[in-house]
């Protein structure tokens, strides 16, 4: 089967269980790249603001005060590159997805539709 004929019956399918038309399975979808747009930029702006916070601290760790005889400095440092690196990961692995649910919404929702085919 080809992979528009594997398409249209993932859409007509959906559109049959809901019972609605055709079209509005698809406009749906697409709809949907907007709010996943917009929850990806959220996160991505937390993340940055995680980024962002954590290299300010990062040069003030060494005034962390003992606490019980211990040296907090190494945990904290840990936690922080942590921070910096769970940032970047996500503003990488993400970037891509939300330019595309602004940009070209259609293509995002095709994207999704081929993911459904392939589970």
């Amino acid at each position: 089967m080809e992979t528009s004929e594997q398409i249209n019956s993932v859409i007509n399918n959906l559109a049959d269980k809901l019972q609605v038309p055709v079209d509005y399975v698809f406009q749906t979808i697409t709809q949907q790249a907007m709010i996943q747009g917009i929850t990806n930029l959220i996160f991505i702006i937390l993340s940055i603001a995680v980024f962002v916070v954590a290299i300010k601290v990062l040069p003030h760790i060494d005034k962390v005060e003992e606490k019980n005889g211990e040296d907090l400095t190494c945990v904290i440092f840990f936690i922080l590159c942590g921070l910096i690196m769970a940032s970047i990961i996500f503003l990488i692995s993400h970037i891509g997805e939300t330019i595309t649910c602004f940009v070209n919404p259609e293509y995002w929702s095709l994207q999704q539709i081929m993911s459904m085919i392939k589970q």
